[in-house]
Parts: structure tokens; sequence; C-alpha cells
């Protein structure tokens, strides 16, 4: 046995993040693997054009992918007709997933029950609630109270690097200019959160991209402290 290659709780729309895989890949390239073992097609790509290319460069270097549930093996040439038909399925069946995903999100989202994964700085995600972290939320405080006293970003972000360097705690990132207008433009700040920025688009592999009004927003007022 080569070994086991496994992405854990990464999706299979596109191969980008999956780093077990593309390992997998380059010992195929090194010639260090002679056949792969997988249980579906769904395992081994959602994706239907990331699996026929993958299964040529494969067949390309002599490797073949023995898919166990459907009992395909991906060597011979008349295969790429099955692949295709099960690959095809299964995106289908990843598309329908993430739909019903969005649609819930959205209607969390409509009912003010949301909460988004990802903090900002100077909170944390405890027991389903935002809670603020009381040494960042000093530095959150710090960065308004300049900007209101007419200090410019560069120089917020410039004081606060400076205290980074004198501190003896081991704790803040580095600040930009950039950093601290998007905190300052954050409205997550005032204790209100704004939904769907955001949204992932339909096609495989899925992207996050702004909203520009394709898909409506949800403002709700009093979320967090």
């Amino acid at each position: 046995m080569a070994g086991i290659f496994a992405d854990e709780g990464i999706t299979g729309t596109s191969t980008k993040k999956r780093t077990e895989f593309l390992r997998m890949i380059r010992q195929c390239k090194q010639k260090k693997i002679d056949l792969i073992l997988t249980k579906s097609i769904q395992r081994f790509a959602r994706n239907t054009l990331d699996c026929i290319n993958y299964t040529r460069i494969l067949r390309q270097l002599g490797i073949g992918v023995l898919f166990e549930k459907e009992n395909i093996n991906s060597l011979p040439p008349d295969s790429e007709f099955m692949i295709t038909m099960y690959g095809a399925m299964a995106q289908s069946e990843s598309e329908s997933i993430s739909g019903n995903m969005r649609w819930g999100l959205r209607k969390r989202m409509q009912a003010g029950t949301y909460l988004a994964p990802s903090t900002p700085f100077g909170y944390k995600i405890q027991d389903g609630e935002y809670i603020i972290v009381p040494n960042e939320a000093e530095i959150v405080r710090y960065i308004f109270e300049s900007y209101v006293s007419g200090s410019g970003m560069d120089a917020i972000a410039a004081k606060l690097n400076t205290l980074n360097n004198t501190s003896s705690e081991q704790m803040l990132p580095y600040w930009y200019s950039t950093t601290i207008l998007y905190i300052l433009s954050n409205e997550s700040y005032t204790g209100n959160s704004l939904w769907q920025k955001t949204y992932a688009t339909n096609t495989l592999p899925a992207k996050q991209v702004k909203n520009a009004g394709e898909l409506p927003m949800y403002r709700v007022l009093d979320t967090h402290p």
C-alpha cells in the first residue's frame, strides 16, 4: 500500500483545497502509485470536469482508478462514459445539497436567527452568541476614538504596530490602513448585523463574491453587544 489520502471535511466540488488529493496526484506523477482505490466517484470528485480531467491524466500515466461502489476501472477508454454519467449525478447531488443549505441560511437571516460563522476582531462565539473579547475590544475602541479625534488610518495603524513592538504580550496582528478602514466601516461594532454581503455562486467550484444587489441583504438591529 502506497498510502491513504483523505481530505476530511473538505468539499469535493473543487480540488484546489484538497491537499491530500493533490499530494496523491503528485505521487502518481512520480510513479509511486500504480492503482488508486476509492469508495465511489462521489468521493473522488463531485465536479464532473475535474473527475474526467484527472482520470485522463492518470490513464496517460498508466494508472487506473478503481471506483468500488460503481465497479468501474478508469483505465479502459470506454469507461469514460460511465464515469461522466456517475460524475454528473454526484455533481447534481452536491449542487442540490448546497442549494438546500443556502435556502436554510437565508430563512434564518430573514428570521433574525442567523449567526455568522466568523467573527470580527474583538468578538468570539460562545454558546451560540457573540461575546466581547476585552483586550481586543480596547484596541477597537482606540481605533474609533483616534479616528474621531482626527487621526488618519495610516497613523492609527503605525501607532498600533509601535505598541505591538513594545508590548510584552504576544497577541496582535500587524496592522495596515486597510484593516483600520475595515474596522471603521464594519457595522458589527454598532451591535447590528448586515447579512449576505457576499454569497456563493451556483457554479462549480462555488466562489464567494460581493453582493452587488443580486440577492437581498438583511439588516438586523441589536444582534449582539
